[in-house]
């Protein structure tokens, strides 16, 4: 059989699936469009209309899942009273079996899903390498990698030596757990979407399936559920949605509606989340979207907690500063006021952290989203700004330009991410140079030369000698701060700051320390 004439006997055999559940399909149909599978108009649909709709009975949820013969045999086996089950193994497990087993109730449906997925984890070590070097995906598609491996492990072979003819080995590999990963991540809902009426008229919450007395031992990880029909519309960031229960012939259904109309022969979308970054979207679906309003560049800072100064963890906590705390940057905050305020605090003069302490009491947090005046301590902002920007410069050499006409999709949305992470990157070094600019003007501190709009900071400086512990230029009272001066402290100084953070970079290093700040991983 060719393979569009596969394709469309699976989907024949979905939509008399759908019609078998009663699913409420009339004003949609299934095509293929530039993503895939997706769902078009097959008539007007109204601001707010019920798009389509499906009981919530045909859901396969955990507690359906658990409800299953073989998932109840998993839930019984020797394996897993021996080490437990996890909800997204049952979940995994159920949906490879309702992939061979025309007899499981999803079989019509799980057979329509892709064989294979873009994401991260379906990419070789060396693809996700030359692709995400330098980023927090990185990281974190390994992070996804080893925990599947970790669910994997729990029950396989296990499961496969006990049971061979129900779990037989060549059918519950590590691959088809990692197919079963990434069609759930791709396709699932909420289950907060299950405990929300689409429209407040007043009705109960049904009682939805529960897990009996003996399938509690499930570790709650999946609070997800797959959502047949649902699942095949796309994404499209510029939509609004809405996602809950409503009524439909007496019965219960879990229904989307759109708050703009949708004109016949034309696609109802989805919308995955306005909120969702690049990152989250490449993760789970195995796609970017350009100039991507939600993307953010995680950053934390790394220091040693273990040799910090009382009056630090004094002032942190009165702050309600954690050193592990994730800082999100974007476009629209390309500096979070608590990151600054966190590494004010590590950077500045004992003596002066002290003034700060007493002074602002619980208003500390408010006081240091401001720069500190160099009358309390002449070189906390400097310090502040090029740390930031050494670490943001040593990120960016080690990401990737961004190609967009790369040949492959996986490539290219790679390269959307990417670009992302740059431009983030390029806008808060701008912003950085803006405030350092602004903050030796408003101190005085810039030479005539470089006051002037344009003008080029003299590279030949005076070699600046230590005064009471600190670089200072010889015969001059107080810095002069400008950037090149400011970048020669950076550079120079080999020091234990107060905080204990170490700046461990030789003059000779062509690269700048990534001691203080780092991307979340």
């Amino acid at each position: 059989m060719a393979a569009a004439d596969e394709s469309r006997a699976m989907i024949e055999a979905f939509c008399k699936w759908c019609q078998e559940q009663s699913c409420e399909m009339s004003r949609v149909r299934i095509e293929q469009t530039s993503s895939g599978l997706g769902l078009l108009a097959a008539q007007d649909i109204k601001a707010g209309e019920i798009g389509l709709s499906v009981p919530i009975d045909a859901l396969l949820t955990v507690a359906a899942a658990a409800k299953t013969e073989i998932g109840q045999t998993v839930l019984s086996s020797a394996a897993a009273r021996n080490r437990g089950v996890s909800a997204q193994a049952l979940m995994y497990i159920v949906m490879l079996d309702g992939w061979h087993n025309p007899a499981s109730r999803w079989h019509s449906y799980l057979r329509l899903i892709p064989a294979t997925h873009n994401d991260p984890l379906w990419w070789t070590d060396s693809e996700r390498q030359e692709r995400l070097a330098g980023t927090q995906l990185f990281h974190e598609a390994a992070r996804h990698m080893a925990q599947l491996r970790d669910v994997y492990d729990s029950l396989f072979p296990a499961l496969s030596q006990q049971l061979p003819s129900v779990f037989p080995a060549e059918r519950y590999t590590f691959q088809a757990f990692l197919w079963a990963r990434s069609s759930l991540s791709s396709r699932c809902f909420s289950n907060k979407q299950l405990s929300t009426w689409l429209h407040s008229d007043g009705h109960e919450l049904p009682e939805l399936p529960a897990l009996e007395t003996e399938e509690k031992s499930l570790v709650n990880d999946c609070p997800a559920a797959l959502c047949p029909l649902l699942d095949i519309t796309n994404h499209n960031p510029d939509v609004e949605v809405h996602v809950g229960l409503v009524r439909s012939a007496g019965t219960i259904h879990l229904g989307i509606s759109a708050t703009s109309a949708v004109a016949t022969g034309c696609e109802f979308f989805n919308n995955y989340g306005s909120c969702r970054t690049n990152l989250q979207l490449l993760l789970a679906h195995g796609f970017a979207v350009p100039k991507n309003s939600a993307d953010t560049l995680p950053v934390k800072i790394r220091s040693d907690d273990s040799t910090r100064p009382e009056l630090q963890r004094k002032a942190l906590e009165l702050a309600g500063l954690n050193t592990a705390e994730v800082h999100e940057l974007s476009l629209s905050d390309l500096l979070p006021v608590k990151l600054l305020a966190l590494l004010r605090i590590l950077c500045m003069s004992l003596d002066c952290l002290d003034m700060y302490y007493v002074k602002e009491g619980a208003a500390l947090l408010q006081k240091l989203q401001s720069p500190v005046p160099v009358e309390y301590c002449d070189r906390c902002e400097m310090q502040v700004l090029s740390t930031l920007e050494g670490q943001l410069l040593n990120q960016k050499s080690r990401i990737r330009p961004a190609d967009l006409s790369a040949a492959s999709a996986p490539e290219r949305h790679a390269a959307v991410y990417r670009a992302g992470q740059l431009e983030i990157i390029s806008e808060a070094l701008k912003e950085i140079q803006r405030r350092r600019k602004h903050f030796c003007g408003e101190n005085g501190l810039l030479e005539e030369s470089e006051e002037e709009e344009g003008a080029e900071v003299d590279p030949e400086e005076e070699e600046p000698e230590e005064e009471e512990g600190w670089p200072r230029p010889a015969g001059v009272k107080r810095p002069r701060y400008g950037v090149e001066y400011a970048m020669w402290c950076y550079v120079k100084r080999l020091k234990v700051l107060r905080d204990g953070m170490l700046v461990s970079l030789c003059c000779s290093c062509s690269s700048f320390p990534s001691c203080f700040v780092k991307s979340a991983s």
